[in-house]
């Protein structure tokens, strides 16, 4: 999967995506410690595409913060509440974050 089909996918579609590939990663892993496959490359590509998803996936989740830290809509503490985000935040980046957004 290429970098721009990835960026058009929604945060759903990502984290299906990403299931989906580590599930298919997995059992590739676990086949090749069984018998050996023929093109052994296939288990890096797949880890990347892995790679791939979760840092789009983690992308999407801070540029969701930082614009909502710049709208002021909500406090530092209702965003650590969880599912309020599609990727979990500590209160230490979310203070940073929040920082970083305040100097721009």
């Amino acid at each position: 999967m290429k970098n721009e089909e990835i960026r058009s996918l929604s945060i759903e579609e990502l984290k299906q995506q990403v299931e989906t590939t580590e599930k298919a990663y997995s059992k590739l892993k676990f086949a090749h410690a069984v018998n050996p496959l023929e093109n052994p490359m296939k288990l890096r590509s797949m880890r990347r595409e892995v790679a791939r998803l979760k840092t789009e996936l983690r992308g999407r989740s801070i540029n969701e913060v930082k614009e909502k830290i710049s709208s002021g809509e909500v406090s530092v503490d209702a965003m650590l509440k969880p599912g309020s985000f599609s990727t979990p935040f500590t209160k230490r980046r979310l203070k940073k974050l929040v920082a970083q957004e305040k100097n721009s």
